[in-house]
Parts: structure tokens; C-alpha cells; sequence
């Protein structure tokens, strides 16, 4: 008599990530609605003021970088996800951000703005 033994093996699902970028030309404080509606868990805003001019969007964590106060690039992530910044070689280099993601996963993210 054979005895087959099967093991079953859990797939370990990753958890999602839904990044969203987006150029909102400025003006975001009034855009923030259709951002919002994609529920992203890390949004990357080109053109847009500083974050204290936004209204409260239940941001776990914010970063912006940009010598025009009302066109900066904004890195912002929701829920479970953080940011920090990452040094930049040349911190004159006003369209370039980079970031350091942790959560439920950990990863760097560049981001430009063109």
C-alpha cells in the first residue's frame, strides 16, 4: 500500500502597495478629493505647495522638498506606511526626493519631478 502525504503549502501573500503620482499644478489644498478617491497607500504630488497649506488628509507621514513654496515635489503615505528621509548628495538639486518606505514592507523610493 503507497501512503501519499501531502503538505499543504500557505502561499504567502504579500501585502499591497498602491502608489499613486500624480502633477497636480499647483493648488493641491483644492485637488486633494480626487487624490484621495484612488486611496493610495503612498501618493507622489508634483506642483504643489507646501503641506501646510493642505487641508487634513490623514497623512501618517509627509515630505516635501522645493525652493518655490506654492511648486515643491511631495512624497506622502497613509496607514501602515511611514517615510524618512534619505540625505541627499546635493540638496540643490530642488526635483529630486528620495525616500525611505517602512510598513509592512521596506523598500527606498526615488522620486523626480520632471
Amino acid at each position: 500500500m503507497l501512503h501519499s502525504v501531502f503538505t499543504r503549502f500557505r502561499r504567502l501573500s504579500a501585502p499591497t502597495l498602491r502608489i499613486v503620482t500624480w502633477n497636480c499644478a499647483m493648488a493641491f489644498r483644492r485637488k486633494w478629493p480626487r487624490l484621495a478617491a484612488l486611496q493610495p497607500d503612498i501618493a507622489v504630488i508634483q506642483e504643489c505647495e507646501k503641506p501646510d497649506k493642505w487641508p487634513a488628509i490623514g497623512a501618517s507621514s509627509i515630505l516635501w522638498h522645493g525652493e518655490n513654496q506654492h511648486k515643491g515635489l511631495a512624497v506622502v503615505s497613509f496607514g501602515a506606511w511611514q517615510l524618512e528621509e534619505v540625505a541627499q548628495l546635493d540638496r540643490s538639486i530642488q526635483f529630486v526626493l528620495p525616500a525611505r518606505v517602512t510598513g509592512p514592507r521596506t523598500f527606498n523610493l526615488g522620486t523626480l519631478q520632471k
